[in-house]
C-alpha cells in the first residue's frame, strides 16, 4: 500500500515537472514573439515616475534605517553572515526610479491617530504571543547559500504565501518570476523566491508537499495547520525564514500566489533604492474596523469589545509589499511579543507602529482590477503587481514585462 502510494505521488509530481516544462517553452516562445513586434522604448530611468517626491522617500528611509539600526540592537542580538554589497554591472545607486509618495511632510509630523487611544484597550491585547518554535517539515536548499554553505548575493528574496492546494499557482510562478535564471544580468540572479506553506492532517497531500519540496527545493513548511486564520502566522514564517536564511539580503517581498509582478519596476526598485529602512506597497489609512457580519466584508467583522477603536492603524496592503531586511529581521523579532490579531496586514501594521517607522505608499504599486485598466499596453507599465489574476494574465503581464525589461538592460549597464 505505501509502495503504491509513493508511486502515485511521484507520478503526479513528474506530470507537474513535465507540465511546468512545456508552459515555460509556451512563455520563451511568447516572449521571443511579442519582442519582434514592440518597438516601445523608454529610458531605463523614467519607468517609474517620481516627480519631486524621491527626496522624501529617500528622508523616510534614511530616518526609519536609523530607528531599525537601535530596534535591532535592543533585541537580543543575531548573528548572521554579511555579502559585501555589489555594484552589479557598475550601477550607482540613486533616487532617479524611485515611487511617487502619497504622504506628504505634513503626514510625517502626524504622530497619533485614533489607534493610539485604545491600543491599550480591547480583549484582543488577551490574545497570545507566538514564539513562532514550529517544526520545520520542509525546508529550501541552495536558495541564499551555496552547496558549500557560502552565501550568495541576492538583491531581493521574495516569499510568496500560497494555501496548499494551489499546486498550479505555484507552478505558474516557478516558470515566471520565481524563476531565478529570468533574472540575471551578467550571469548572477538578482531575485530568488521561496513559497511559504502551513501543514496539513491529510498524510496523502502531505506527502505530495513534500515530494514537490523534494523536486523544486523552493518549499518553506512548518508544523502550524495551513488555514486563512493562519495567515499571520505563515506571513511571520516568512519573517522568521528570511531573518534566520536569507539575512544578507538587501530586499524582502512578501507576495502572494495569486499576483503577478512586473519585472522592469522590480528591476528598477532593486537596483536604484537605499538597502535600510525601506517598507513599501498599498498604503492603507485610517482604514474603519468592520463592525457588520453582513454582506461581503462580513467575514472581516471585529467586535468593539475585542478591538474597539474604529479605525486601524496605517499598514500595507497584505497582497504585496517590499522590505529591507533590517526591517525584516526588526519586525519579526517584534512579532513575537505581539499579541496575535486575525488579519496579517492589520498584524503586520501593529508590529511597524511599535518599532515607530513610517511607511511608504507608491501611487503604482498595485493594480487590481481585471479590466484594460491594467493590462492595456499603455496601463501595464505603471504598476508594480497586479491582484487576483487568471492563469492566462499571469503569462501575459510576465511575458510583456520581461520584454519590456530586456529592451532597458542595456541602458543600466551604462
Amino acid at each position: 500500500m505505501r509502495l503504491w502510494l509513493k508511486l502515485r505521488i511521484w507520478r503526479s509530481a513528474f506530470g507537474r515537472y513535465i507540465y511546468l516544462g512545456l508552459l515555460g517553452f509556451i512563455i520563451m516562445f511568447g516572449m521571443r514573439r511579442t519582442g519582434g513586434d514592440r518597438n516601445q522604448r523608454r529610458p531605463w530611468r523614467s519607468i517609474t515616475p517620481v516627480g519631486e517626491d524621491s527626496g522624501l522617500f529617500m528622508k523616510m528611509a534614511s530616518v526609519n534605517a536609523i530607528i531599525v539600526e537601535r530596534e535591532n540592537r535592543r533585541q537580543r542580538p543575531f548573528v548572521h553572515h554579511k555579502v559585501e554589497d555589489s555594484d552589479h554591472t557598475g550601477l550607482l545607486r540613486d533616487a532617479a526610479s524611485m515611487p511617487r509618495l502619497i504622504r506628504g511632510r505634513e503626514d510625517l509630523k502626524r504622530d497619533k491617530t485614533p489607534f493610539d487611544d485604545a491600543y491599550n484597550k480591547g480583549t484582543y491585547l488577551l490574545e497570545p504571543t507566538d514564539s513562532h518554535t514550529y517544526t520545520q517539515l520542509n525546508t529550501p536548499r541552495n536558495i541564499c547559500f551555496d552547496h558549500r554553505g557560502m552565501p550568495r548575493r541576492v538583491p531581493m528574496i521574495i516569499f510568496v504565501t500560497s494555501a496548499l492546494g494551489n499546486l498550479k499557482r505555484r507552478d505558474h510562478v516557478r516558470v515566471t518570476y520565481g524563476n531565478s535564471q529570468a533574472w540575471e544580468v551578467s550571469d548572477e540572479p538578482l531575485v530568488r523566491t521561496v513559497f511559504m506553506l502551513g501543514a496539513t492532517a491529510d498524510p496523502v497531500l502531505q506527502a505530495k508537499i513534500s515530494a514537490e519540496a523534494r523536486i523544486y527545493g523552493d518549499i518553506v513548511q512548518e508544523d502550524f495547520i495551513d488555514s486563512y486564520l493562519n495567515l499571520t502566522r505563515k506571513t511571520v514564517m516568512g519573517l522568521k525564514w528570511v531573518t534566520e536564511h536569507c539575512r544578507h539580503a538587501k530586499f524582502a517581498m512578501k507576495i502572494d500566489d495569486d499576483t503577478m509582478l512586473n519585472k522592469a519596476r522590480i528591476l528598477a526598485f532593486i537596483l536604484r533604492a537605499p538597502s535600510h529602512g525601506v517598507v513599501i506597497g498599498n498604503l492603507n489609512l485610517d482604514m474603519p474596523v468592520v463592525r457588520s457580519r453582513v454582506g461581503d466584508w462580513g467575514k472581516y467583522h471585529i467586535s468593539e469589545d475585542f478591538y474597539p477603536a474604529s479605525t486601524y492603524p496605517p499598514y500595507l496592503s497584505g497582497t504585496a509589499f517590499i522590505m529591507s531586511t533590517d526591517l525584516v529581521e526588526a519586525t519579526f523579532r517584534t512579532a513575537l511579543s505581539t499579541p496575535l490579531f486575525p488579519w496579517e496586514d492589520v498584524f503586520m501594521g501593529m508590529c511597524w507602529k511599535k518599532i515607530g517607522v513610517s511607511l511608504m505608499h507608491d501611487y503604482h504599486f498595485m493594480c487590481t482590477s481585471n479590466t484594460e485598466e491594467c493590462y492595456g499596453d499603455k496601463e501595464w507599465p505603471k504598476y508594480t503587481v497586479f491582484v487576483n489574476l487568471p492563469a492566462e494574465y499571469m503569462v501575459r503581464v510576465w511575458v510583456e514585462s520581461t520584454v519590456y525589461a530586456e529592451k532597458q538592460l542595456p541602458d543600466i549597464r551604462k
